[in-house]
């Protein structure tokens, strides 16, 4: 056990930042050596579908899937090269099966091909880097439609890096367009579309875009795709317009917003209340927009699920816009808080035990350390508000456990003496105790408590006061 650093290259660490792949010695057995699984006589794309189907079996996180999908990108490409570049004979493969035999190794040894040096050094993680994230491909939609994403073709880049091409000179067009990877695409076209510009930065302002009323446009947010789906907001001629009606309304509101606070210096209270209520609206929006799409009976050339992801990005670059537009000095935008409730040490377990109150303050201790407290933009809370505990227990926590469970939970722990610690509090919806879990008379308000911190931290960040929070 022990912490990873995710950057350190050397750090022993699965899932670290470090080179894909390397060479190492390994025993020959059948149990070391074995066939890739991807096994395609095409080698001609990747179905990103069937390998999330599959990484989810593995027991892995699910930060680990961008490098079990640049693993097989790569794995697939040699896969792809080696057919195309170093084809064997039959009669190579026959006596590649004879060899391996009389020297009682594994055939696998014999018959895997010899790739040039060149191959091996080819610039990968630049390469993979130019490619589509895995939170930017779509998943199976509701009509079946899957992801594919075409292999890398090493044998081009090899021959774009020597003469006359390395030089820029006798590309053809058709060259050219081969050695730019095709977004991956389903039966309905393309699914990876590229984001608006102005990105939900600082816009930029063009010839018309002339005034601040610009900032504010659709067309930053939304892309050319999802504008011929909701259209401005001004026509009645798209397939879904009263989408398009409702987030020019939405962005006509925060037009104005902006246009009101800039020209009265409001307080910071007035500006956070403001805020949360266009956030919300945001949100709202949003919300409907996706009942919309999910109910609506959409054209048969436009990919549902692919007008879905759009109108999500779209609300979420208003949502950000807003947030960066609306912020000052210790709210908003670049702002990360740490909440913490006294209450929450209240919590004490047996000698031993893992769930120790004294993890507390040595959490909030590192978190003064790293600076919370000490500026506007890193701010250290101490209190929850009773409104957030009362909605943890009275309408939270019965969302996740029956009523009566809890019931008869708070009852057993406030019945416990006052200096009791390390009580078996394990209970099941049968009655039935255990002692994997142990505290005191104070557990269950410290429970309570903290799920009414992380309340706090989700209404702090809908609301625009901070972008991340930090509960202890």
């Amino acid at each position: 056990s022990g912490t990873f650093d995710t950057g350190d290259v050397n750090a022993d660490n699965p899932f670290c930042t470090g080179p894909l792949f390397e060479l190492e010695m390994v025993e020959i057995s059948p149990d070391t050596i074995k066939k890739y699984p991807c096994d395609d006589d095409e080698v001609a794309s990747i179905n990103i579908d069937q390998l999330r189907a599959s990484f989810r079996f593995l027991g892995l996180p699910k930060a680990a899937f961008p490098r079990y999908l640049d693993s097989h990108r790569i794995a697939m490409a040699f896969k792809a090269f080696a057919r195309r570049e170093l084809v064997k004979s039959s009669a190579d493969a026959n006596l590649a099966g004879a060899l391996s035999s009389l020297t009682d190794t594994h055939s696998l040894t014999v018959k895997t091909p010899l790739f040039p040096p060149a191959v091996l050094n080819l610039p990968f993680e630049y390469c993979l880097s130019k490619l589509p994230h895995p939170t930017e491909q779509s998943m199976i939609g509701a009509d079946g439609e899957e992801t594919t994403e075409p292999v890398m073709k090493l044998d081009i880049m090899l021959r774009a890096m020597a003469p006359p091409l390395c030089w820029g000179a006798g590309v053809g067009d058709k060259f050219a367009t081969a050695l730019v990877p095709s977004t991956p695409s389903s039966a309905r076209g393309p699914l990876t579309i590229a984001s608006p510009n102005p990105r939900t930065g600082a816009p930029s302002m063009g010839a018309d875009a002339t005034c601040a009323d610009a900032t504010w446009a659709l067309s930053n947010f939304a892309t050319d795709y999802l504008l011929h789906v909701i259209g401005d907001g001004s026509s009645q001629s798209t397939p879904l317009f009263l989408l398009g009606m409702q987030i020019s309304g939405l962005l006509d509101r925060l037009r104005s917003t902006a246009g009101s606070l800039s020209a009265t210096s409001s307080s910071m209270s007035e500006r956070k209340e403001t805020l949360k209520l266009c956030l919300s609206k945001c949100l709202v929006v949003k919300g409907h927009g996706e009942d919309i799409i999910v109910d609506a009976e959409l054209p048969k050339d436009l990919s549902r699920k692919t007008v879905l992801t759009e109108w999500r990005k779209a609300c979420e670059r208003i949502y950000q816009r807003a947030s960066i537009k609306f912020s000052t000095d210790g709210f908003g935008d670049g702002v990360t808080s740490v909440i913490t409730d006294s209450r929450c040490n209240q919590h004490i377990t047996a000698n031993g035990s893992y769930e120790r109150a004294v993890r507390l303050p040595v959490a909030i201790r590192g978190a003064k350390k790293a600076g919370a407290g000490s500026s506007m933009s890193f701010p250290l809370i101490y209190t929850v508000e009773d409104r957030y505990v009362d909605l943890a227990e009275k309408k939270i926590l019965p969302k996740a456990h029956k009523r009566s469970y809890l019931k008869r939970l708070k009852n057993k722990i406030s019945a416990l003496p006052a200096d009791a610690k390390g009580v078996p509090l394990t209970d099941d919806s049968d009655g039935k105790g255990g002692e994997d879990t142990m505290g005191s008379r104070g557990s269950f308000t410290a429970a309570v408590v903290g799920v009414a911190a992380a309340l706090k931290g989700v209404d702090m960040i809908i609301g625009g006061q901070c972008v991340n929070v930090f509960c202890a």
